[in-house]
C-alpha cells in the first residue's frame, strides 16, 4: 500500500469512529424503559431516590396496545417495602389520553401506583374531569388490567345540567358505559336536573 491509501484509510476510520461516538452520545441515551407483556411500556422520566427511599418529582408514562396513553405525575413517592412494584405517591395528577383524542384528568392528594400493570388507587381530595363532566369522590381505582374504573363513596357528579349523588360508580374505559349504585339497597341514587 502506498502512503496516500494509508492516509485515506486512517482518515475514513477516524470519521467513522467520530460518527459512532456522536451517535451513541446524542441519539442512544438510556431511557429506563421496561417492556411489560410486550403490549405496554413504562418510562421513568425523572426522579431521584435518596437514602430514605423517597422519590421526588416522578412521572410515569404508559401506552397500551390500543394506543391509549396514561401519564401520572407526583410531587413525591416511595416504594412499598412489602411489594416493590407498588409506589406510594402524594400530590398526584394523572391524564388518560385515549386513541380518539378524548382526555380524562385526575387530581388527588395520594395514590398507590402499580408499576407492573399500571393499576392506580387514588384517594383524598379526588377530582376527575372529562370534558364537561366533573366527578368528586373519596376513592377511585383505575384498573387498566381490566379496562375499568371504579369510584367509591361520596360521589358527586356534575355536568352542564345534571348533578348526581351516589356511593359507587363503575366505568368501562373502552365503551364508557357506566353503572351507578348505592351501598344501601333501600337508598336511591339522587339526580338533580338543573335548568
Amino acid at each position: 500500500m502506498n502512503k496516500k491509501t494509508v492516509i485515506q484509510l486512517v482518515l475514513s476510520l477516524t470519521v467513522i469512529f467520530i460518527l459512532i461516538i456522536t451517535y451513541f452520545r446524542l441519539f442512544n441515551t438510556p431511557q429506563n424503559i421496561v417492556s411489560i407483556n410486550q403490549k405496554k411500556t413504562i418510562q421513568v422520566v425523572e426522579g431521584e431516590e435518596n437514602n430514605s427511599n423517597k422519590i421526588e418529582n416522578l412521572e410515569y408514562i404508559a401506552t397500551d396496545s390500543l394506543g391509549n396513553k396514561y401519564i401520572i405525575k407526583a410531587d413525591s413517592g416511595y416504594l412499598n417495602k412489602e411489594d416493590q412494584k407498588l409506589i406510594m405517591m402524594s400530590k398526584v395528577s394523572a391524564e388518560i389520553v385515549f386513541s380518539n383524542a378524548e382526555e380524562i384528568y385526575i387530581l388527588s392528594d395520594t395514590a398507590i401506583y402499580n408499576s407492573q400493570n399500571f393499576d392506580t388507587n387514588f384517594s383524598n381530595n379526588l377530582n376527575i374531569t372529562y370534558g364537561q363532566h366533573i366527578i368528586n369522590c373519596d376513592e377511585a381505582k383505575l384498573m387498566f388490567s381490566k379496562n375499568m374504573a371504579i369510584l367509591y363513596d361520596n360521589i358527586i357528579y356534575n355536568n352542564i345540567n345534571t348533578e348526581l349523588y351516589a356511593d359507587k360508580m363503575e366505568i368501562d374505559l373502552i365503551t364508557k358505559d357506566s353503572k351507578i349504585y348505592m351501598k344501601d339497597t333501600n337508598s336511591k341514587v339522587k339526580i338533580i336536573y338543573k335548568e
